[in-house]
């Protein structure tokens, strides 16, 4: 009888591929961040007061974008009344649940200004893809 074993062990090849798999993530999620935090910040140039308050936060498992300090961003990002009305049904569930934590009453009539969202699913659709491109 033919017994044949391997042993995989620290160092081995399955350590370094993890390794680098960790490090592709990492960079190209950091990269998303960046690209999500200037591109918001071009698109919201006409409001300075905002886009002075993009940054992109990083954490060991991922990354988060913020714009604001108070709901005044969200409702430049939204807009409210009928315009949030219309914007937001073309949004994910998620994105308008976290909307609507923002709204009062329905009556108001700023414009949305979509910015922060369209930069996320710009820079993150595909982001499964270019960590494969650059694992090969």
């Amino acid at each position: 009888m033919l017994k044949f074993s391997a042993t995989l062990t620290n160092g081995s090849v399955f350590d370094k591929l993890n390794t680098k798999i960790q490090n592709v993530s990492k960079s190209t999620m950091e990269e998303a961040a960046k690209n999500i935090a200037a591109d918001t910040k071009t698109l919201i140039s006409d409001a300075p007061e905002l886009s002075s308050t993009v940054v992109a936060e990083f954490f060991p498992d991922g990354f988060r974008v913020k714009m604001g300090n108070g709901p005044e961003a969200a409702w430049h990002e939204f807009g409210t009344g009928n315009y949030a009305a219309i914007y937001l049904p073309s949004t994910p569930q998620w994105v308008r649940d976290w909307a609507r934590q923002y709204f009062i009453n329905g009556q108001g009539r700023t414009p949305a200004h979509p910015a922060l969202y369209p930069c996320f699913k710009r820079h993150t659709q595909d982001i499964d893809k270019k960590m494969a491109n650059k694992l090969r």
